[in-house]
């Protein structure tokens, strides 16, 4: 049960996430709105991660529960299936948050790169 319930947040915060990148890739907003969103993104994958490492820490303890009583393979495996998911899960997390560590370095950069241009530009003028 534990995994359906975590393939539905999966499925939640990753329509979330993507809406926050959609903003954030959209170079026709403000680098302002930009970096709000890689922001916002940052606080969904956080969020993301906590219930679903809670989560999937309910289905360990149920698997440990279960071999504790009965050492059976079938319960062996259960229990490593278990492990597996919780360590899929930190993975793919921390796939996202290197693609928005990314962004965040490239906003700064675009940041920075414009502010030069309107110093410039305001150099210029004097």
């Amino acid at each position: 049960m534990s995994a359906v319930i975590n393939q539905g947040l999966i499925e939640k915060f990753d329509r979330q996430a993507e809406q926050q990148r959609q903003i954030r890739d959209e170079e026709r907003n403000t680098i302002q709105d930009r970096v709000d969103a890689n922001n916002k993104l940052n606080e969904i994958l956080d969020e993301q991660e906590k219930l679903m490492l809670a989560n999937v820490e309910l289905q360990i303890k149920s698997a440990q529960a279960q071999y504790s009583k009965n050492d059976s393979d079938e319960n062996a495996i259960a229990l490593q299936e278990a492990k597996n998911e919780k360590a899929a899960i930190e993975s793919q997390i921390e796939g996202f948050r290197s693609e928005q560590k990314v962004n965040d370095a490239v906003l700064a950069k675009e940041q920075l790169e414009l502010e030069l241009s309107i110093t410039d530009a305001v150099a210029k003028l004097n």
